[in-house]
């Protein structure tokens, strides 16, 4: 339920927004779409991916969610949301930065927005792979 109303607020507001003035490419629009959606995309996949090597079904619930992952490396409920407000925080100001910035440098800011979403992606990933992390969620949901 969520992801779809996330989807189609992408949609509606990021990819076929006739209000935006500049001449969107596809690579603009998924950079932007990516950056905006960065946290729930990289929990899907992170999720997605680990259940898979698993050889669990990647439909049914548990508690090997990222956040899950960041909890079980120590960091305390209120420093996990730290973590995510930072995240999107960060995500909305490099988004709101297209705004300002001159069109001839706008791919330039395109290219540091798909980096960012990848470096976190990447590091949300790895949280999974920590291994205080591992140990952790082994030892209290995989018996």
């Amino acid at each position: 339920m969520i992801g779809a109303l996330l989807a189609s607020v992408g949609i509606i507001f990021f990819w076929n927004n006739a209000q935006i003035d500049v001449d969107h490419t596809w690579y603009s629009k998924l950079s932007i779409v990516m950056t905006a959606f960065v946290i729930p995309i990289a929990d899907s996949l992170t999720v997605t991916i680990n259940r898979l090597k698993r050889g669990t079904s990647p439909f049914v619930g548990g508690k090997d969610h990222t956040t899950h992952h960041l909890s079980y490396a120590g960091l305390s409920d209120r420093q996990v949301a730290l973590v995510m407000i930072t995240i999107s925080s960060i995500s909305l100001a490099l988004i709101s930065c297209l705004y300002i910035v001159e069109n001839e440098i706008r791919y330039l800011c395109y290219t540091i927005l798909m980096l960012y979403s990848l470096l976190v992606i990447g590091f949300l990933y790895s949280t999974t792979l920590w291994k205080k992390s591992r140990s952790v969620y082994e030892s209290k949901y995989l018996k």
